[in-house]
């Protein structure tokens, strides 16, 4: 019976000593909102490397949460990282953002870059989950496909 009580405090304590809510990459306090203000600064811009950066950095951020201790995974193959609790979905507002930064490249007559983006889109939000964001890079893909770059020629004043 104590060998029990101690086994069931330790499983109790090592259970509490991750820290479910840090990034493992960085180290730093992970928040909702230094994301979502990514995001935000993503939908905002007009400037094409801004858009660009913002879209990678959210795609970048991890879907996973801190893997368990490994005296915890010496159990077996059932154990599992413990999954990201956040009710915003960051690798859904990277799919976005980019779209962003692929309709500025549009917009800037920027073709060969918009129909790359398009592309990655497609690539790196392959999974079910993001089938909205791939069908509107599809659907854009299809679009700049007509679109023609415009080619203003100025020419010199003729003297009066």
């Amino acid at each position: 019976m104590p060998v029990l009580l101690i086994f069931l405090s330790l499983m109790l304590v090592g259970c509490q000593t991750g820290h479910p809510l840090s990034l493992q990459q960085t180290g730093e306090p992970f928040t909702v909102m230094a994301f979502w203000a990514q995001y935000q600064a993503c939908l905002g811009t007009s400037d094409l490397e801004t858009a660009r950066s913002l879209a990678d950095q959210l795609r970048q951020i991890p879907v996973r949460g801190v893997e368990p201790p490994a005296w915890i995974k010496f159990f077996g193959v059932d154990v599992a990282a413990q999954p990201l609790r956040v009710a915003v979905n960051p690798q859904a507002l990277g799919a976005d953002c980019a779209l962003r930064a692929a309709r500025l490249a549009r917009e800037a007559n920027l073709f060969h870059d918009a129909h790359a983006r398009y592309h990655d889109i497609i690539k790196q939000y392959a999974d079910s989950e993001y089938v909205y964001y791939v069908d509107q890079a599809r659907q854009a893909l299809i679009d700049l496909k007509d679109a023609k770059p415009v080619l203003l020629v100025r020419t010199p004043a003729l003297p009066h």
